[in-house]
Parts: C-alpha cells; sequence; structure tokens
C-alpha cells in the first residue's frame, strides 16, 4: 500500500503548490503529510529554486513513517509562459531522476499545462515513468476550479479546486477524485485535498494530503 501513497505524487505537482515561486532568482520549501486510513502515512520535504522564470531544479524528499528516509526525487521543470489580456498560461515538461536509496530508482517524465485568471484556474499534468528495473506505470492529475478570493493589499486568498487523479502500474490501476483548498498570504501556502477512490482494487484507500510552503 505505500508503493500507491507515494505514486499518488512521484511525479505529478511541484513545488511550492504548483504556483510558486514565478520569478527568476526566486526559491522555497514546502512540507506536505500524505495520509490513507490504516496505511503508515508518508512526510514529504520538498524545495524549489528557479534560475529563471522558465528554467527551475526541484527536489522530493520523503519520509516514511516519520523515521525512515526514502529515496529522493530530484526534477528540472522547464516552463513556456505566455501572458494574454486577462489571463497568464503555460506549458511544461518535467525529467525526473528517483535515486535509490530506500528501494527502488527510476526515471520519468511528465507535461503539464496550466491557466490562471482573476476568477478561474486549471492545471493538467500527465507523466510516463519506468522504474530500475524496467517496470512502467502512468498517470494523469487534474485540478480545475475557482479563485473566488483575492485582496491585493496583503496578497492573500483563497483556491477551491476538484481533482482527478489516474493511475495506471502492473499492480494496479486506480482513479481517486475529491475536493481541494488552497490558502495564501504573501509568501505562505498552505493545501488540503481530501480524494476518494473511484476505481482500484480493495486496497485503494481513500488519501488525504496537507502542507504548507514558503517562497522567497
Amino acid at each position: 500500500m505505500r508503493v500507491i501513497l507515494l505514486i499518488t505524487t512521484l511525479l505529478a505537482h511541484q513545488p511550492v503548490m504548483d504556483m510558486a515561486p514565478r520569478w527568476s532568482g526566486g526559491y522555497g520549501f514546502q512540507i506536505r503529510n500524505e495520509y490513507s486510513p490504516n496505511v503508515s502515512s508518508t512526510n514529504w520535504f520538498e524545495g524549489v529554486y528557479t534560475r529563471s522564470r522558465e528554467k527551475r531544479f526541484t527536489f522530493k524528499i520523503p519520509l516514511e513513517d516519520g523515521k525512515t528516509l526514502g529515496s529522493p526525487i530530484i526534477a528540472l521543470p522547464i516552463k513556456k509562459y505566455q501572458n494574454h489580456s486577462g489571463y497568464t498560461e503555460n506549458w511544461g515538461i518535467t525529467p525526473q531522476l528517483k535515486i535509490p536509496i530506500e528501494g527502488r530508482g527510476g526515471t520519468g517524465l511528465s507535461i503539464s499545462y496550466s491557466s490562471e485568471d482573476p476568477r478561474f484556474y486549471q492545471m493538467y499534468d500527465i507523466f510516463g515513468w519506468r522504474n530500475s528495473i524496467g517496470e512502467p506505470s502512468y498517470g494523469f492529475d487534474g485540478n480545475i476550479g475557482l479563485h473566488p478570493i483575492h485582496r491585493n493589499k496583503t496578497n492573500s486568498g483563497i483556491f477551491t479546486m476538484w481533482d482527478v487523479t489516474f493511475r495506471k502500474s502492473k499492480r494496479i490501476t486506480s482513479v481517486h477524485s475529491g475536493p481541494v483548498l488552497v490558502i495564501y498570504r504573501k509568501n505562505i501556502m498552505a493545501r488540503i485535498e481530501f480524494k476518494l477512490p473511484l476505481k482500484g482494487n480493495k486496497s485503494t484507500l481513500p488519501i488525504l494530503n496537507s502542507g504548507i510552503g514558503f517562497v522567497f
């Protein structure tokens, strides 16, 4: 079951909260917890540095059971931003490498798209992955929702979204879906999501993902 938990964020999503930083020389980190009932939870420490707005470096380090250091994942996201009248969008391609410290290593690639205007946000991510013994997996993540509150004076607000997650591997095919809430103020962002299984075997359980991030 731990494999199912880890694969939910193995390749999809990047710090910080898929949203920041968006400027050259920016950096940030986030701490997340991924939990499923009757299963050991996984804590993640993740970071990002933006050499430029388009080129960045990220890492994800899992800590399983609160004590076991898992295999870190490093990535080099490359993004293409376009600003339009009233909204902004970007396409991204992200090669990734899992360094085998605990368990197997592997390599992967994801392709993403996101756009945002003052009231609407959407993000889609498709990935493929192959572990160190050649087993493939792939998946899709989608977030779509509203940006109902933003206060310019304090640079604070809320995103409310709906998430759909699909995963396919040799051992399991699963679909999860559920609500997402993102709250931000100045350089601090918090995110919580709860996803129920729509498809899978008897071991497929709900997932609660929560975290807080900081950007500079």
